[in-house]
């Protein structure tokens, strides 16, 4: 993705006009109408969305989280946030077109705040803009052109919204992967480029379970160990790597539009290959070592808060205050591995399996 530029504060009556527009064209958009129920740990997303007759878009932003969907009669977790969704059908309101006149049109997304409860992300391209009151965790979200949406935001349908949601809860959205092997839990943890979508690519297709390659919920209460909670069902690796995966042409691609990468789901890979949750029982820093072998070695709580901080407080702006303190606690809480990724793909499998015995014998 291009640049991310924050633009605060944004005056709260700009803010209250935009949501007002939105909420207006929410409840003219009468055509169609959607409502789904998502969980996530002890987080429920209460969705209702409307578009123009014939329109696809709900179809595809919720399919990467069609895991999380749970029956409109069952009960709410805990905490939830309720979100209003439009298809505005080309058609942005004033109030919306004046919040984004100031906004650098050459980013692919821009973060907005008030200074106080109100969140709020602009995505110029394809007119989208997300808001959020933190005090209420009420939430509307519009789309102008669902044609222009790029694969990115679809393989992540309203992760801003569940970030802010988690601020105040024992949860946080971690830039990380999660696996499984033999009830055994990592949460493998970098910067992009580091191997973490290529890791969790192989171990799903050697039987191991995942909840992600690229966002991970945590939940982590007070004397309970941590959890990692599958937001969507997805991975994405580049063009080299898609031709290398033996498993590649039986899977359905979408180009992401970002970096040069395609993406597709995690359950295709296997019957168990992706999962609702998992324990997190370690955290691994995997790096491409350009060796044959792999090797994977002791490291400590430093080195863990290197790794998630920076890229977790980037990719998941709007509560840096909250996050980081949680993430932190995880990392000095959980044994930490560095993961020196050889090229030979069993190998680099066995370690992962390896490891997982190891911490749980």
């Amino acid at each position: 993705m291009n640049e991310t530029v924050d633009t605060t504060p944004v005056a709260a009556t700009d803010f209250a006009a935009a949501a007002e527009a939105i909420a207006s064209r929410f409840d003219e958009a009468a055509s169609v109408r959607r409502r789904e129920r998502f969980r996530f740990g002890a987080l429920s997303m209460d969705l209702e969305v409307r578009e123009p007759a014939g329109g696809d878009f709900a179809a595809r932003l919720l399919q990467r989280i069609d895991h999380a969907r749970v029956t409109s009669d069952a009960p709410a977790a805990p905490s939830s946030v309720a979100v209003k969704a439009v298809n505005l059908g080309g058609r942005i309101p004033d109030a919306v077109a004046a919040l984004a006149d100031a906004i650098p049109f050459d980013v692919e997304y821009v973060h907005l705040s008030d200074g106080g409860s109100l969140r709020a992300v602009w995505q110029p391209d394809c007119g989208a803009l997300d808001i959020m009151n933190l005090e209420t965790g009420d939430a509307l979200s519009c789309v102008a052109w669902p044609d222009r949406v790029p694969g990115w935001l679809l393989s992540a349908p309203f992760r801003h919204l569940l970030n802010w949601a988690s601020l105040k809860l024992p949860l946080f959205e971690a830039h990380g992967a999660g696996i499984q092997y033999d009830g055994t839990g990592l949460l493998l943890v970098g910067v992009s480029g580091a191997g973490k979508s290529t890791l969790t690519a192989w171990a799903a297709e050697a039987g191991f379970e995942t909840v992600g390659d690229d966002a991970v919920l945590v939940e982590h209460e007070r004397g309970q160990k941590p959890r990692g909670y599958a937001l969507y069902d997805n991975f994405k690796v580049d063009q080299e790597m898609r031709r290398r995966l033996p498993f590649a042409e039986r899977l359905d691609w979408l180009d992401t539009n970002s970096r040069n990468k395609s993406m597709a789901a995690l359950s295709q890979i296997g019957p168990t290959a992706f999962v609702a949750s998992i324990p997190i029982a370690a955290l691994v820093v995997p790096k491409v070592s350009g060796q044959q072998e792999t090797r994977i070695t002791e490291s400590d709580a430093g080195a863990a808060i290197r790794a998630l901080g920076p890229s977790t407080l980037h990719q998941f702006k709007g509560g840096e205050r909250f996050t980081f303190p949680k993430l932190a606690k995880l990392c000095r809480s959980l044994p930490v591995f560095e993961m020196h990724t050889g090229t030979d793909r069993d190998g680099a499998v066995s370690a992962l399996a390896d490891l997982c015995r190891e911490l749980k014998s």
